[in-house]
């Protein structure tokens, strides 16, 4: 499995814009939530320039990453991180 941040880095560099949420029962559902993850806390060390998170309001998903969307692309230094 590949790691989360540098498969969610990826798929911004190479022009995805948005990132949307499997339906809970796939099985990439987790692997999901752990790349929304990976990005939001990217976003905090600055290796993306603008990122929009949206979280889920369900009782059964409650909290869980629905939806990203960037703006921008990666950073310099995001650039520097997938080299």
């Amino acid at each position: 499995m590949q790691n989360p941040l540098i498969a969610g880095l990826e798929a911004i560099q190479s022009g995805t814009k948005e990132l949307v949420s499997p339906d809970r029962e796939d099985e990439s559902y987790e692997a999901f939530q752990a790349m929304a993850e990976a990005l939001i806390e990217a976003k905090e060390a600055q290796l993306l320039y603008q990122l929009a998170e949206q979280r889920s309001m369900s009782r059964e998903t409650y909290g869980h990453v629905v939806r990203i969307i960037t703006m921008g692309g990666l950073t310099p230094k995001g650039r520097d991180f997938l080299r």
